[in-house]
């Protein structure tokens, strides 16, 4: 019965995300959304992937939106993946921006859909099934990505097909080669979409190696599916970059630079090669004793890592970005612009607070049974792989404690996190059952005591409310439920107060998610559609130099330039500014800052603020060459 309402939980789930994108303005939320949205405008009106923004004629670097932009053989190119840009184009041309936030809605209900069929595949409960879909779309933080253009609700669905076929591939005996070349088509074309989403191949490749009757033959299949779109990948990039590399942004240096996961592929082929190990003993010695050497094998080929590579001490630094990604995000080592930290220990991120996957959901704590207790046999490979794609995924982040900017969540982790919900769900279903009205009693309780201790937090703490609601509370929480797992398979009583924990958890992530994190989302996506509703009548033929440029979308359907202030140094290039004036451009500045940074560079001019019976977000100022 359960099995039916998956599709009705994923269509009802859906509605609602759809709903937000229809029925409120539809807004740009940080400058990545900005580059996407004009490489959509540049294919939909040029057919081109050059998003030229008056690069071909000033040559300046302000015009590169922050280095969002690449320079290639052909011009500036956004340095993200342009096979989602591609595909967003007829949703643009139907609907503008709400016909592309569109997809991610839709994307994100195929998630909850393919949640469920996946642990269904892997644990055999429909129960556990269902309560995962939950979790996922309900208690998690993809309905932030549902209603985004950022593509991470489609890089989360691209992520559970290709498990979902991958793992249908390794299971059937019959379907195996339609579902081998299907993971591996997907794959393939999710290059295109985000390059992650080829960190859950190492974990893929293990179960198949592990436990594929016919190991070389799925992995050859999956390969054939994987190539046309690793060429279409490879066409894109040696269009704009020059380069044949699939997973290429560009730049040679930086986090996106093949060479800079080096320690972490080593790693992968080390771990590869011990699955194969680990096959051959699971012939001789049974499935427990291969799981048990496998894992101490796993573990010792990552103690060894850094003695391969005595250059970086990548075991300490990928411990510290473990608890600080997952844990507590107040541990971050960032000392970059984009970060402040408080005197009350508290970290913010552009202003916003930013949280570990913990202080998101401290229902995770629940997974400590799964550690503690011995799985069921029947669930066994459900939990290894699913916590096998956890810990492969993080590793790249983990090693730079990469947190994603300005998000205020591990907006990187949402493709895992459906398998963490997987884990949460047959954790709950592994605790002594309680009667459905005791059960139904312990949510409502937890709800209580949720808002007793916002309460007495808020009261008791002389930090912000939203700092104890977000940073400090939820590990409170967590802890708690983690000691409670300690006992809870003793007695019925530790039972309940486990799960009485787990529920106060749940309601707390709904704090944290709901009430604050898509209340700010929502605030700023409206402000910022408001103000391009009021700038939209400036003249053609205009120069923005700009401290955001969300709002100036009209700017870029137009074809006119956005000059982006250096995002270090605050500072604007004058330069620019009088170049724009000698081709004939009127130019605006955001800000008193900008605009008193170039009258202190050129003093004959003069500026006069426009709009000044709006609210703008930022002021906005003409700039009036000398006559």
């Amino acid at each position: 019965m359960l099995k039916s309402h998956s599709g009705i939980l994923a269509i009802s789930f859906g509605t609602t995300w759809l709903a937000l994108v229809v029925f409120l303005p539809a807004g740009l939320w940080v400058p990545d959304e900005t580059v996407i949205y004009a490489s959509v405008e540049s294919l939909r009106r040029e057919g081109s992937l050059v998003v030229d923004n008056g690069y071909s004629t000033f040559q300046n670097h302000a015009l590169l939106f922050n280095d969002l932009l690449k320079v290639g053989p052909r011009g500036a190119v956004v340095q993200y993946p342009s096979g989602y840009a591609v595909m967003l184009v007829p949703f643009s041309a139907a609907a503008g921006l709400k016909g592309m936030m569109v997809v991610n809605a839709v994307s994100a209900a195929v998630s909850v859909w393919l949640t469920f069929q996946i642990a269904l595949l892997l644990f055999g409960e429909q129960r556990v099934a269902f309560r995962a879909s939950i979790l996922l779309g309900l208690c998690s933080f993809l309905t932030i990505y549902a209603k985004a253009l950022w593509p991470h609700a489609l890089s989360t669905s691209v992520v559970l097909a290709v498990s979902w076929f991958a793992l249908r591939a390794v299971r059937d005996s019959i379907g195996w080669r339609k579902d081998a070349v299907m993971s591996g088509l997907v794959l393939g074309l999710g290059l295109s979409v985000r390059v992650d989403v080829v960190l859950i191949a190492p974990a893929l490749l293990a179960v198949t190696l592990f436990l594929s009757p016919r190991p070389t033959a799925v992995i050859a299949t999956s390969t054939v599916g994987f190539l046309p779109g690793m060429l279409l990948a490879s066409w894109f990039n040696h269009q704009k970059f020059g380069t044949l590399s699939p997973v290429s942004y560009g730049s040679m240096n930086g986090s996106t630079s093949l060479a800079s996961y080096g320690v972490f592929a080593a790693a992968m082929i080390v771990f590869l090669a011990l699955c194969l190990v680990a096959r051959h003993m699971k012939s001789h010695r049974g499935s427990s004793a291969a799981i048990v050497v496998l894992l101490a094998l796993l573990v010792s080929a990552i103690i060894a890592i850094p003695v391969l590579h005595p250059m970086e001490t990548w075991l300490k630094k990928t411990i510290r970005g473990i608890f600080t990604l997952w844990f507590d995000m107040r541990l971050l080592d960032d000392e970059s612009h984009q970060v402040t930290r408080h005197q009350d220990g508290t970290l913010t991120v552009f202003g916003l607070y930013k949280k570990a996957v913990a202080q998101s959901m401290p229902w995770i704590g629940i997974l400590a049974t799964l550690v503690l207790y011995r799985v069921r046999p029947s669930e066994r490979l459900g939990v290894v792989f699913c916590f096998l794609a956890i810990v492969i995924w993080t590793l790249p982040f983990a090693s730079t404690s990469w947190h994603g900017g300005f998000a205020a969540n591990m907006r990187y982790f949402l493709p895992v996190i459906p398998f963490l919900c997987m884990l949460a769900a047959s954790a709950l279903d592994g605790l002594p059952p309680l009667s459905r009205a005791i059960s139904f009693g312990l949510w409502i309780v937890g709800g209580a005591i949720t808002a007793v201790g916002i309460v007495m937090g808020v009261g008791l703490s002389s930090q912000p409310a939203q700092a104890v609601i977000q940073h400090t509370l939820p590990l409170i929480f967590f802890s708690g439920l983690v000691g409670c797992t300690l006992f809870s398979m003793r007695a019925p009583f530790w039972a309940g107060l486990t799960r009485l924990a787990f529920a106060a958890c749940v309601f707390l992530g709904l704090v944290n998610t709901y009430a604050f994190d898509l209340t700010i989302d929502i605030m700023r996506r409206v402000h910022n559609a408001q103000d391009e509703a009021a700038m939209s009548s400036l003249p053609q033929n205009s120069l923005i130099y700009a401290m955001i440029y969300e709002p100036l979308l009209f700017q870029i359907r137009r074809g006119d330039p956005i000059a982006a202030r250096n995002r270090f140094t605050n500072q604007l290039d004058p330069g620019l500014v009088k170049a724009a004036q000698d081709e004939g451009f009127t130019v605006y500045v955001q800000t008193d800052t900008l605009r008193d940074q170039v009258l202190a560079a050129q003093p004959e001019m003069s500026a006069t603020q426009v709009f000044q019976d709006v609210q703008l977000i930022l002021p906005l100022y003409r700039l009036d060459p000398a006559e």
